[in-house]
């Protein structure tokens, strides 16, 4: 389907993005954005202006904020930058203003043009609306998925499921391990993902929308309440360590860029989505690159 095409994609571009923050940072130099941009072959340049286009005609916000998060976080990797807490802040209030726009153009009619949705977009979140503040009343609407699974823990609707969603999130780093493990055991998405199980507990099978999931409500349901909070504590743990590399400057293997690099650039988005789901993804991008450099040895020592 389009969307392995489309991950491909995503991970040839951190790839590439990730090469050349790494040997910037092993060279010990200050890239300044002029060379970091040369570094990168036009055609990706080209391939990721095209992409995020494209992207953005649709409405869909997600895969155009982690492009840019990945060119950005590697040109801080590269260039060593800090910027100052006003750079921030307005870069922050600008990115949070554009999400919203393209995110309402989203529930548009796809008849209309793209300028013509961003207008009355523009329109939409400057009229008065029943909540103080549109975007927390979305947010404050995405909590459900953790009382949900916690009223099913609690009730004994379910059981707890012992790590089977994580496991699943982390298998998919392997390409085609989904589609095996279906063969073979016959599993379905329920079976198999945490946002379809809470979406089909609260809705039934026929739903009208995806509530999706949350780190804690997958959690709580692979681990109870006790292992819920240890994997948060763990993963507090790992992405202090990720932070470290950014902030301090701390020299890592290729494989960690490649980590480090896809977990920032995503960060945005672990909120609605779960915590080996996303390690899952880094690893998928991780074991290409070692796949892709394994052949390129063989080949250059025959």
């Amino acid at each position: 389907s389009y969307m392995f095409y489309e991950q491909l994609l995503n991970a040839c571009i951190i790839i590439v993005f990730s090469i050349v923050a790494f040997k910037a940072q092993w060279a010990g130099g200050q890239m300044s954005i002029r060379h970091f941009m040369r570094q990168v072959p036009a055609v990706v340049w080209f391939v990721i202006v095209a992409y995020m286009g494209l992207r953005l005609l649709s409405g869909d916000r997600g895969p155009v904020l982690y492009s840019i998060g990945v060119v950005g976080y590697s040109y801080l990797m590269a260039s060593r930058r800090r910027f100052s807490i006003v750079v921030v802040l307005a870069a922050l209030a600008v990115g949070a203003v554009a999400t919203t726009i393209l995110g309402t153009t989203r529930g548009l009619s796809k008849q209309d043009s793209f300028m013509d949705r961003v207008e009355m977009a523009v329109e939409i979140e400057t009229d008065d609306a029943p909540s103080i503040c549109r975007p927390t009343q979305e947010l404050a609407n995405s909590v459900s998925c953790n009382f949900i699974a916690i009223a099913d823990i609690d009730t004994g609707k379910v059981a707890v499921q012992n790590g089977k969603y994580s496991f699943y999130n982390i298998v998919t780093c392997f390409p085609g391990s989904l589609k095996l493990f279906n063969m073979l055991f016959g599993l379905t998405q329920k079976d198999i993902n945490s946002a379809e199980y809470i979406t089909i507990s609260y809705f039934g099978q026929y739903y009208p929308l995806g509530l999706g999931t949350t780190p804690t409500a997958e959690g709580i349901l692979d681990f109870g309440l006790i292992g819920c909070f240890i994997l948060h504590l763990l993963f507090g743990i790992f992405l202090r360590r990720i932070d470290g590399y950014f902030v301090y400057n701390q020299h890592i293997t290729m494989v960690m860029m490649i980590i480090a690099i896809k977990f920032a650039s995503e960060a945005i988005y672990i909120s609605r989505f779960t915590f080996t789901g996303m390690l899952g993804k880094a690893l998928y991008v991780a074991i290409i690159y070692l796949a892709v450099k394994f052949v390129v040895d063989k080949f250059r020592k025959s």
